[in-house]
């Protein structure tokens, strides 16, 4: 690791989402994840339980994703499973970035998504990515490659397909 500090070295995006579903719902759709993961775009290319049948905290996920011409696979933890709290977060140590086939860095990944009421049945989905490169010189490389405009798009898309499906479950 780099000695420049964690936030000099991050890059961090965020996706927010109002819906009217019971949370619970949401708490239902992360722990079958992998019912739904592939569908919510087709850059999703794998999500595999490694040593679970469910999310749940411990449980481990391979994942590989493809958009605009980034390639990255993540081995995610599962570190935070908490309804009651409304918060889920996963973690990647070792994320492996690859850009147009050639170019190549890595960096830890951070998914939180919080949930919090906000009012007359409604609730705030906040969903925040963490990126945090082993050192500035992998950061600068990613901003050069719009890895923040890049990962951003294919967040909202996905999340935007996971708020649609977790409305539609009863």
């Amino acid at each position: 690791m780099d000695d420049i500090p964690e936030p000099e070295r991050t890059i961090q995006l965020r996706f927010s989402k109002t819906f009217g579903q019971n949370p619970q719902h949401v708490f239902y759709f992360l722990k079958h994840l992998d019912r739904w993961y592939l569908q919510l775009t087709p850059e999703h290319k794998k999500f595999v339980l490694l040593n679970s049948k469910e999310l749940e905290i411990g449980a481990q996920i391979e994942d590989e994703e493809k958009s605009g011409g980034q390639y990255i696979k993540h081995l995610y933890t599962v570190t935070q499973f908490d309804p009651g709290a409304g918060i889920f977060q996963m973690e990647s140590p070792a994320s492996r970035v690859v850009v147009w086939g050639i170019f190549r860095f890595q960096n830890r990944t951070e998914l939180t998504i919080r949930l919090k009421d906000a009012g007359d049945g409604a609730y705030m989905m906040t969903a925040d990515l963490r990126l945090i490169f082993a050192s500035k010189t992998d950061k600068d490389k990613a901003v050069f490659f719009k890895t923040d405009r890049v990962w951003q798009k294919h967040m909202d898309a996905e999340m935007t397909k996971a708020v649609s499906i977790v409305e539609s479950l009863q």
